[in-house]
């Protein structure tokens, strides 16, 4: 499991990774994910002062055992992630689809380790009013 968390950290947040590195905000949201993969996350800002801070406070993950079903649950409530990940000429780099591109090679990752059938990701949008 933490090989293919560290995959899907990279994927999002690793060298060339989708989700750029400016103030560091939207990358320490991921920090929880970081922890529990045992992966490392790069939170130098490049510009501007730094919200690593805040973005830790409004990131969170989990893992856990349901019967034959394990469930990792990602959230961050950075504001602009939300509309940075969907919504193209937000800004250079937008949309940043990262999550989805994670899934997919968190999917790979794990039937392969693991030899389990197809995975089913569950997608759960929530908007955060600014």
């Amino acid at each position: 499991m933490k090989i293919s968390l560290r995959d899907w950290l990279k994927v999002i947040a690793g060298p060339g990774g989708r989700v750029p590195l400016f103030t560091g905000m939207a990358r320490a949201s991921l920090f929880k994910v970081a922890q529990l993969s045992g992966g490392t996350l790069l939170l130098s800002p490049l510009r501007g002062a730094s919200r690593v801070s805040l973005g830790r406070a409004l990131g969170t993950a989990s893992i856990r055992r349901e019967g034959n079903k394990v469930i990792f649950r990602f959230q961050s409530l950075v504001p602009h992630w939300q509309t940075q990940e969907r919504s193209p000429g937000v800004s250079p780099t937008a949309p940043w689809q990262s999550l989805p591109a994670a899934a997919n090679v968190f999917t790979v990752r794990f039937k392969d380790i693991f030899k389990f059938p197809d995975l089913e990701f569950k997608k759960k949008i929530l908007k955060v009013n600014p």
